[in-house]
């Protein structure tokens, strides 16, 4: 069984210069395309894969792998804007090829610089970590196709929440046998 680790990473700043959110978490306003891409760490080609847009295919997939799902913002420096993913529901249809992602919550420890005058002064802060988790449990000699869709609310950097978004997210399961 392998492990899919999708970033999904997310323009912030062009989201909300373009008022792409809404201010009820009950209706999100669906983002363009233009403000997403899935990065993808391609083990067997020690690379990192830049997907633009909604749709990605991943290659080599078997029954009992597992795909993940997080956020990452894209860097404006001089804002801090922030995303969390607060649900990702995948499109009920038929067959169902993956089930339901299920959200996993962990403690890590990341590290900060305490001061620029010294940047040996190195610190930890605990913090919590949020990404959804799929397992692929049917997929047989031909291509399985999943949709999602992703719903996170936008912070400003003193945490206070802008607005609501969502994506829609096709994902393209071709496996092992299917070359």
């Amino acid at each position: 069984m392998s492990d899919f680790n999708l970033f999904i990473v997310l323009d912030i700043e062009g989201i909300i210069s373009k008022n792409e959110y809404s201010g009820t978490k009950k209706s999100p306003a669906m983002i363009s395309e233009d403000f997403i891409h899935i990065l993808l760490i391609d083990q067997g080609k020690n690379e990192l894969l830049d997907k633009k847009g909604i749709t990605l295919m991943l290659d080599d997939v078997k029954r009992g792998d597992v795909i993940n799902w997080s956020i990452i913002n894209l860097p404006n420096y001089q804002d801090s804007y922030s995303a969390l993913l607060y649900k990702y529901e995948r499109e009920k249809k038929n067959p169902q090829v993956m089930s339901d992602p299920k959200l996993t919550v962990r403690t890590i420890k990341l590290p900060y610089i305490l001061s620029d005058s010294n940047t040996d002064n190195i610190e930890t802060k605990e913090i919590k970590e949020n990404f959804w988790s799929s397992r692929v449990m049917v997929l047989d000699k031909k291509v399985g196709e999943e949709n999602y869709y992703g719903f996170f609310t936008i912070y400003d950097s003193k945490g206070e929440v802008i607005g609501y978004s969502k994506f829609n997210n096709h994902l393209i399961l071709n496996p092992v046998d299917n070359k």
